[in-house]
């Protein structure tokens, strides 16, 4: 009855260690998709890009937490004339960090420059910095 117990324990801590761990995303496979997402207008899926206690950064404020995040997104979204317009002009990674250059609004009213540093753990952002630069040319 032992042996038993002990095979059938011996069998499940084997069984679960042979399980493979989900693949976490690269810095770079995180960055375009919280792009992607951004363009789309998908809150849901710029939200899962960012860790449960992430940090956001901007020249305006500082959020902490996912919840916050959403709601920065979700009143910045909201705007008169719709949400804006981001197109990114350079994306680059190295390990935990990555770089976002971007124009929002090219050719209309609000337009401006940016730049993002973003820190990626675990295949989720746990930091970002946006910075924000004059109306393109």
């Amino acid at each position: 009855m032992i042996r038993t117990r002990l095979a059938a324990l011996a069998a499940a801590a084997l069984g679960t260690a042979v399980q493979a761990r989900p693949a976490e995303r690269t810095t770079d496979e995180v960055v375009a998709h919280h792009i992607q997402a951004a363009a789309a207008g998908d809150l849901d899926a710029v939200t899962g890009d960012y860790a449960d206690d992430a940090v956001l950064m901007t020249p305006a404020v500082t959020l902490q937490g996912k919840a916050a995040i959403r709601a920065n997104f979700q009143s910045m979204w909201a705007v008169p004339g719709g949400r804006p317009v981001f197109d990114s002009r350079q994306l680059k990674s190295e390990g935990d960090v990555g770089y976002i250059q971007w124009v929002m609004n090219a050719g209309k009213p609000g337009a401006g420059t940016g730049k993002d540093a973003v820190i990626v753990r675990h295949g989720k952002i746990v930091v970002q910095v946006v910075f924000l630069g004059p109306p393109p040319n």
